[in-house]
């Protein structure tokens, strides 16, 4: 069940796989690279759903089971997990099965917030 498909800057195509949990990562003419977010600890996606690239090559996934946000820095050849933001609850900085997310021209991010019936919105 593919959810999301975004591209990087050097063409790669990152898919979350959500009932896999995993990314997949192809190059720009179709062929597979490799897995992203199977290793333990924080890195690691349960239900990947939402994802966006941003104009510093940082890729942002939305994974609905953790309730939370990863971040990758997929400016180099290998990407890195660069750190995660969010968790389960109602306040605000909280998810209750995140979707999606989108970042804007100024740098916002909006994260559909499904279960909470809300987009939060994020600046820094």
């Amino acid at each position: 069940f593919p959810n999301s498909a975004v591209s990087d800057s050097q063409g790669r195509i990152y898919v979350t796989d959500g009932n896999n949990g995993r990314i997949s990562v192809w190059d720009s003419q179709g062929n597979f690279l490799f897995h992203l977010g199977q290793t333990p600890g924080d890195s690691r996606v349960s239900l990947p759903r939402g994802a966006f690239v941003d104009k510093q090559d940082r890729l942002y996934v939305v994974d609905a089971v953790a309730h939370d946000v990863k971040v990758f820095t997929v400016a180099q050849e290998n990407p890195n997990f660069l750190y995660v933001f969010g968790g389960f609850g109602r306040s605000d900085g909280e998810f209750n099965f995140p979707i999606d997310i989108a970042i804007d021209d100024f740098g916002r991010l909006y994260v559909a917030d499904r279960e909470n019936n809300r987009i939060q919105v994020w600046s820094y």
